[in-house]
């Protein structure tokens, strides 16, 4: 995350694919005093490379010249942010659809998180 936008109050997270290439950026800037998180997204064009900077000012630009914004309480967690951000991306047919597959695809590892905080793996052994 570049040392301006933590400046700023922006968050910065890389949207992946399947194969957990990057193929966009999210950017979140919270407001806790409404209780709203203000997002915006870019997306990879297919034909492109991905450009990490590029994608990250892509983001901070749309989301101060265009906020989508999502109700996030008045004391949320950093992950109760990203699950709704998250969740309202997925749901936004008006985005790219690679980013809402994006999105989709994080809620799910983020609900097999949620499952299971500490990754442990049971193994039962027949007696």
């Amino acid at each position: 995350m570049s040392s301006n936008a933590v400046k700023s109050g922006f968050r910065l997270m890389f949207l992946r694919n399947l194969r957990n290439h990057p193929v966009g950026c999210l950017a979140i800037k919270l407001n806790r005093e409404q209780g709203i998180a203000e997002f915006q997204v870019s997306t990879l064009n297919p034909k492109d490379e991905f450009n990490r900077s590029l994608s990250r000012q892509l983001a901070i630009g749309r989301l101060v010249e265009k906020p989508l914004k999502v109700e996030v309480g008045t004391d949320p967690t950093m992950h109760t942010v990203s699950h709704a951000v998250m969740t309202s991306i997925a749901k936004n047919a008006s985005l790219p659809k690679r980013s809402q597959q994006a999105a989709a695809l994080w809620l799910s590892k983020s609900k097999v998180e949620e499952d299971n905080p500490h990754n442990i793996t049971l193994t039962v052994k027949p007696v």
